[in-house]
């Protein structure tokens, strides 16, 4: 793995980015990562299933039956999860030592792991709804695979229904969709990839990013809008005009400033949450 112009050091938001250097803004992108293929995991989006690294294919493995069972429309991240599990079995594998960068069972926020009181505590119903149903389908797919009668070698991955949630949790809030091309070969892919991941959200983000492949490497391309002063933290917007409960249920935070949280009135007018807040200087 390569980086130019920046470090990877903990901050209030875990892991992140920061500026090795000044950063001026620039019409042209700048290459600030070079990831190769090798670390990443990755799996094909359509049958028959393809995976990356070379040296992690499960086929042969029981998980690969695993993976095969899911539906090929709605269960990425179920897929990927299996594969973050095999990984951490693989021997020498590298997710064995990003492991250390990964938030453990116990200090991830992820609302799959949420108990009934913290769900309620949300005291947004439509969220923990939604939730409770993610909750489910993951259990009902843990209860299904990791039953009594599996083999050790399946069984060890996740003893414990909470492990599995970790890991789809993971899964979900980490993964990149993106085309790749190997070769001839070209073919849309679920990714987790390392090092990229550590990009923190912003919804006033400093950067704009992109990926680019080539030759077996993910390139991540960033166009910084705004000078960025060495030392400060790089950050890039997740998901554009979303409101703070599709943070929540993606990827586990909300923000105080997210712009599109609004609060609905009777009438047709809607209004900004913190423009509505502010006229109680709130």
């Amino acid at each position: 793995m390569r980086a130019y112009g920046i470090e990877f050091k903990e901050g209030p938001d875990g892991f992140g980015v920061y500026a090795s250097k000044d950063v001026q803004p620039l019409r042209r992108p700048r290459m600030i990562m070079k990831i190769p293929l090798e670390l990443m995991l990755t799996v094909s989006k359509k049958q028959p299933w393809m995976f990356f690294p070379d040296i992690i294919i499960p086929v042969g493995h029981p998980i690969f039956d695993i993976i095969n069972s899911t539906n090929p429309e709605t269960d990425w991240d179920l897929r990927l999860a299996c594969l973050l599990l095999y990984s951490f079995d693989c021997k020498d594998n590298f997710w064995q030592l990003y492991d250390d960068f990964l938030p453990s069972k116990e200090e991830c926020t992820n609302l799959l792991l949420a108990t009934e009181d913290d769900l309620l505590e949300l005291q947004d119903e439509d969220l923990a709804s939604a939730m409770r149903k993610q909750q489910s389908r993951a259990f009902e797919f843990w209860e299904k695979n990791w039953h009594s009668g599996v083999p050790l070698k399946i069984k060890r991955l996740a003893r414990e229904p909470e492990r599995f949630f970790w890991a789809l949790g993971i899964a979900q809030s980490r993964c990149i969709n993106i085309q790749m091309r190997v070769g001839a070969l070209v073919q849309d892919a679920n990714m987790l990839v390392p090092y990229a991941d550590m990009l923190n959200h912003s919804p006033e983000p400093n950067c704009f990013f992109h990926w680019r492949f080539k030759d077996r490497m993910l390139e991540v391309m960033i166009n910084a809008g705004q000078e960025i002063r060495k030392g400060e933290e790089m950050t890039v917007n997740y998901m554009p005009q979303q409101k703070n409960n599709m943070f929540m249920e993606r990827y586990d935070f909300s923000s105080p400033v997210n712009p599109w949280d609004e609060i609905q009135f009777s009438g047709n007018a809607r209004i900004h949450l913190d423009s509505f807040l502010s006229i109680f200087n709130i």
